[in-house]
């Protein structure tokens, strides 16, 4: 194979799997010097490229990726971008997108970013075809709220409702389900319920706890409210885990059933009520609202409202962005109308010492 062949194939394979969608394709004189060859061999290389619809030359000179073209024909280049402060986060969004694009040509980047201000965020935006990012636990500053709404390239929040910023959102689990979780602590028996959180606060989390406090009034049971978010980079699971230890260790402690907001919070405050001779699931029932694909494999099984696949909504958003992005058709928040409460240990035990009881 020829030199210059052999360059082609290269710079066609990272160029299809986006290895220049955070850097800028290098000129011919860069290309000659990084690979050993000469100029003329990188240059009837890059023309080869030119005109195989891959890669543009600006009126500048400067060559570019051909981002325009059929969308059927052309590989679509995805970015996923998440923060370092969630390395517990579901992977369920991930597994979609790897399964949504194994149908078609194109490939996946997956990209961390410290916190928003991070330069990596802003490459990202401008560097793929589309992007599908999980939110920061720090609060997103104002202006790039706004310039997510405003992004020529196509955005899709996943976890978290940023419909209101006017960007296309997946949420998986709707906090309403907080309710069914309630109601079925109540039908095991519990009478003080409490409500434990350590996550930082979002829209998400502060629509679960608003779950809790409605059924709570409604059903007229006291609230009791753990609300010990940790800082952004910190450990939820640490944080449930003193908490609880915490108000046993003062007394304080009084609830028979745990709702917590997320998996993390359940690890936690499980791992503390052990320590105190507290058995959880059995002399506390427990659950969360997001069993995050750990809770079968907890002692005792974690009950659990869990994440139903959201494959569908990944696919209408790769489609979105393989068509250019434009104008959204259809609710820009999209969440799922059925979720599965899995019923396990951590409360079926419970119910189960109150009948050997009576």
């Amino acid at each position: 194979m020829s030199k210059r062949q052999l360059l082609t194939d290269q710079l066609r394979t990272k160029v299809t799997r986006g290895y220049y969608a955070l850097k800028a394709l290098p000129s011919e004189r860069q290309l000659a010097a990084e690979s050993g060859v000469a100029y003329m061999t990188a240059r009837r290389a890059v023309q080869q490229l030119i005109e195989e619809g891959l890669v543009v030359r600006r009126s500048n000179g400067r060559l570019e990726i051909n981002r325009v073209g059929d969308s059927e024909d052309r590989a679509l280049q995805v970015a996923f971008l998440r923060p370092t402060s969630r390395p517990h986060h579901p992977d369920v969004y991930r597994v979609a997108l790897e399964r949504c694009m194994s149908s078609r040509k194109g490939s996946i980047h997956i990209v961390e970013f410290l916190h928003w201000d991070d330069p990596l965020v802003n490459d990202a935006l401008v560097g793929y075809d589309g992007v599908f990012v999980i939110p920061s636990t720090e609060p997103i500053p104002a202006n790039l709220a706004k310039r997510f709404a405003a992004l020529v390239r196509p955005l899709v929040v996943l976890g978290i409702d940023y419909s209101h910023f006017g960007v296309p959102s997946i949420t998986h689990i709707p906090p309403i389900y907080a309710q069914s979780l309630l109601d079925h602590l109540e039908m095991v028996g519990c009478k003080r319920i409490a409500c434990l959180n350590t996550q930082p606060h979002d829209f998400t989390i502060r629509d679960r706890i608003d779950q809790w406090r409605i059924w709570a009034v409604v059903h007229g049971h006291k609230e009791i409210l753990m609300d010990h978010p940790v800082e952004s980079y910190s450990s939820a699971f640490t944080q449930a885990y003193l908490v609880v230890a915490e108000a046993i260790k003062s007394g304080k402690f009084d609830a028979d059933g745990l709702m917590c907001i997320t998996t993390p919070a359940a690890i936690g405050a499980m791992r503390a009520l052990h320590e105190a001779g507290i058995v959880p699931g059995t002399e506390v029932a427990i659950c969360s609202l997001d069993g995050e694909g750990v809770a079968p494999y907890l002692i005792p099984s974690l009950t659990a409202v869990e994440e139903p696949d959201p494959t569908k909504y990944i696919m209408y958003c790769l489609e979105w962005m393989a068509a250019g992005g434009g104008a959204w058709k259809g609710p820009l928040h999209m969440q799922p109308t059925e979720v599965p409460l899995v019923i396990r240990d951590s409360t079926t035990l419970f119910n189960r010492s109150r009948l050997e009881i009576v």
